[in-house]
């Protein structure tokens, strides 16, 4: 069974007083207490309209400098779904506060990593054209989104691919079909471009999870793993990588 027209609208002007997009803080799990009274409001409209299929989509994105701490498939992508599942918890507390139960077959949550920022902005501190340094606005990219849906009917509004800001210089994202899935790919997630090499250096770095992925010299560089006298050493199997961020965990080998 759906919801009538009239109720719909109702949602979308209850909705307009929510906010949909809920910010976090450098590197933080944490969701703002500010956010409770908009949780708490979803939670007894979907309650409300349990049989009528309308779902929530609790959707988590990370903030540019992702790029840099955050390198390898996958790794982006899981930090800004702990995002989501935080925000998805508050909305579970939220409706146990208000004595309601709340089924966990009505909400989603998801993650695009880096992949979808407001803007195209870095906080201070990054190897970037000056214009893109901006704390203020890189902050709004640490966010999640949510989003009521009942068949077509969308609230808010989602927003066309194309206008996804990208790295300078390259192509605008493509816009969906209607009903096509707004799916993440990996090869989104990757700073680097395939092939890129460092006159033809690569090192073999072990991830956590026990992969081991081919990485130019030049990227490691720019995190602050090497400097240009360890470049040159000869480093065994199991030897950690210094610098910012989770990416390395052992440096297994380095070849010309």
């Amino acid at each position: 069974m759906g919801i009538a027209s009239m109720e719909l609208l109702g949602i979308a002007s209850a909705m307009a007083t929510v906010a949909s997009s809920i910010t976090f803080g450098w590197g933080s799990m944490v969701v703002n207490e500010s956010a409770n009274p908009g949780l708490r409001f979803l939670a007894k409209t979907l309650v409300n309209h349990e049989a009528s299929n309308l779902h929530l989509h609790i959707e988590g994105h990370g903030g540019l400098e992702g790029r840099y701490h955050l390198p390898f498939p996958g790794q982006a992508h899981d930090f800004a779904l702990e995002r989501s599942r935080a925000v998805a918890l508050r909305l579970k507390e939220e409706a146990a506060a208000a004595e309601i139960e709340l089924s966990e077959d009505s909400f989603t949550v998801t993650s695009f990593g880096f992949s979808r920022p407001l803007v195209w902005a870095f906080r201070s501190g990054y190897g970037v054209d000056a214009q893109y340094i901006d704390s203020a606005a890189s902050g709004r990219n640490r966010r999640v989104e949510l989003y009521l849906q009942c068949g077509a009917f969308v609230v808010p509004r989602r927003r066309a691919r194309s206008s996804v800001p990208v790295q300078p210089g390259k192509p605008p994202l493509t816009d969906l079909a209607p009903g096509e899935n707004d799916a993440l790919g990996e090869e989104e997630e990757q700073l680097w471009e395939p092939g890129e090499s460092d006159d033809g250096q690569m090192v073999a770095v072990e991830l956590a999870d026990g992969r081991v992925m081919d990485v130019p010299i030049s990227y490691l560089r720019r995190m602050g793993f090497f400097d240009d006298e360890e470049v040159g050493e000869e480093m065994g199997e199991g030897e950690g990588l210094r610098g910012p961020g989770p990416a390395g965990r052992g440096l297994r080998e380095m070849r010309e």
